[in-house]
C-alpha cells in the first residue's frame, strides 16, 4: 500500500514538474517575442503606424506645456497639471528620437523594478516557481503594449506599490518615521502622474498608517506640482474633450472595454450624469472598504483596488498590467505553508491566479471590437477572472482584518 501511495505522490509529483516547465517555457517565448516587437515599435516604429503612438503625444504636451502653449487644445490632452513636471526630465529637454531612446531605457529600470517587487512580495519559494513568476510581467500582453504605445502605466505600478507598502508597513510616526513618509510622499506623486490608475490607492495612504503625515505630505507635494505646472501656463480646463466631450466620450471610452463607464457609452449614456456619478460612488466605496480592512495584508487591500481602480472607469487593454497586482496578492495567499482550513484557501487561490495570468497572454486583437463574437467571449472571461480575484481577496481581507492597524515588521 506505501508503495502504491509513494508511486501516486511521484506520479503527481512528474505531472507538476512537466507542467511548470511547459510554463516557464511559454512565458519566456511570449516575453522574448512580445518585448522584443514592442521595444522595436517603442524606439524605431513610425508614429502613424502606433510606433510609440501615445510617447509623442505626452512629449508634444510636454513641450508645449513648458513653453506656455495651450496644451488642453491639442488631441486626447487629458492628464492633469502636475504630470508635466513628472515627465519633463525624460521628454522635456530633447527631440523626440533621443526621447523614445531614453523612455525605452527608463522602461527596462522600471520592468526589472516591477519583477523585483512580483519575485520579493508573491512569497514563491520553489526554483521553477520563481523563474515563472518573474516571467508574468514580462510576457503580459498588457506590458508590451504599454511598452510599444509608451504608456506611463509601467512607470507608475513600482513607485505606487512601493509608497502603498511603505504606508501600510511603515513606523509609527515619529521623528525617525519622517524620511519614510516624505518617501511616501514622493513616490505617490511620481505615481499619480497617471491619476486614473494610481488615484483610487490614495486610501491606502490616508488609513493604513495610523497617522495623518503621510497623506498630508503627499497631499502638499502633489498641491506643489501642480503648483508649480501652473506657472507656466493659463488652464483653460473647459476645452478639456475638445467642443463636443459626449462625442469624445463615444470614441475613446467606447473603444474600451472592462469598465463601468465603456458599459455606460454602449448603451447610449455617453452624455448622462452617470458616466461622473458611477464612478465617484466606486471610488467613495472603496475608501470605505479600505478603512474596514486596512488591518489585513496590505497585499489584499493593494489588490482589490487594483481592480477596482481597472474596472471602474475607463482603461484600455493595455493597463490589463494593473491586474498583476491582484495577482500577487493570490500568490501570497496560495503560497502560504498552512494546514486544515487554510489549504482550501490557498488552491482557489492559486487557480485564479493562473487564471488571470492566462487571460493576461491573450493577444489584443481578439479584446477589440473588430471581432465581436470572440471579443465577447474573451473580453467575458477575462473580467470574469477579475471578479474572481476580488471575491476571494475580499474574503481574505475579512477575515484576517482584526480592527487595529498591523504593526510594523520587526
Amino acid at each position: 500500500m506505501k508503495t502504491v501511495e509513494r508511486e501516486k505522490i511521484g506520479t503527481t509529483a512528474d505531472v507538476v514538474s512537466t507542467a511548470m516547465r511547459a510554463g516557464i517555457a511559454i512565458l519566456a517565448l511570449l516575453a522574448a517575442a512580445k518585448l522584443g516587437d514592442e521595444f522595436h515599435r517603442l524606439v524605431w516604429g513610425l508614429p502613424e503606424n502606433l510606433g510609440a503612438v501615445d510617447l509623442v503625444r505626452r512629449w508634444n504636451e510636454t513641450r508645449a506645456w513648458f513653453a506656455g502653449e495651450p496644451v488642453y487644445a491639442l488631441d486626447d490632452a487629458i492628464y492633469p497639471p502636475a504630470t508635466y513636471p513628472v515627465l519633463w526630465p525624460i521628454l522635456g529637454w530633447i527631440d523626440f528620437e533621443g526621447a523614445r531612446r531614453l523612455w525605452a531605457v527608463v522602461y527596462v529600470v522600471f520592468l526589472a523594478w516591477l519583477v523585483a517587487i512580483t519575485l520579493r512580495e508573491s512569497g514563491v519559494r520553489s526554483r521553477a516557481g520563481r523563474v515563472a513568476a518573474a516571467f508574468v510581467p514580462l510576457a503580459m500582453n498588457a506590458t508590451g503594449a504599454t511598452i510599444g504605445n509608451g504608456q506611463l502605466l509601467l512607470l507608475v505600478l513600482p513607485p505606487l506599490v512601493a509608497s502603498c507598502l511603505l504606508a501600510a508597513r511603515g513606523g509609527a510616526g515619529g521623528r525617525e518615521d519622517l524620511r519614510t513618509d516624505l518617501s511616501i510622499a514622493a513616490l505617490f506623486s511620481i505615481a499619480m502622474a497617471k491619476p486614473s490608475a494610481s488615484a483610487p490607492f490614495a486610501w491606502i495612504i490616508l488609513f493604513c498608517p495610523g497617522r495623518l503625515r503621510p497623506a498630508v505630505l503627499t497631499g502638499a507635494a502633489y498641491l506643489l506640482l501642480t503648483a508649480f505646472a501652473l506657472a507656466f501656463q493659463p488652464i483653460d480646463t473647459g476645452s478639456i474633450g475638445g467642443s463636443d466631450p459626449a462625442g469624445s466620450a463615444r470614441r475613446i471610452i467606447g473603444a474600451s472595454y472592462g469598465n463601468l463607464q465603456a458599459w455606460l457609452v454602449h448603451r447610449g449614456l455617453e452624455a448622462s450624469p452617470l458616466m461622473v456619478v458611477l464612478p465617484a460612488a466606486v471610488l467613495l466605496a472603496t475608501g470605505l472598504w479600505v478603512w474596514k480592512r486596512r488591518a489585513t495584508d496590505p497585499w489584499n487591500l493593494i489588490g482589490v483596488v487594483a481592480i477596482v481602480a481597472r474596472t471602474g472607469w475607463y482603461h484600455r487593454m493595455y493597463d490589463d498590467l494593473l491586474i498583476l497586482l491582484p495577482v500577487i496578492a493570490l500568490l501570497r495567499i496560495g503560497t502560504r505553508r498552512a494546514h486544515g482550513e487554510d489549504d482550501l484557501r490557498r488552491a482557489p487561490a492559486i487557480l485564479v491566479a493562473i487564471a488571470s495570468i492566462a487571460a493576461g497572454l491573450v493577444p489584443a486583437r481578439l479584446h477589440t471590437r473588430g471581432y465581436p463574437v470572440t471579443s465577447l467571449v474573451v473580453n467575458t472571461a477575462t473580467v470574469a477572472t477579475w471578479l474572481a480575484a476580488f471575491v476571494l481577496l475580499d474574503r481574505e481581507a475579512k477575515r484576517t482584518s482584526s480592527g487595529t492597524v498591523n504593526p510594523p515588521p520587526r
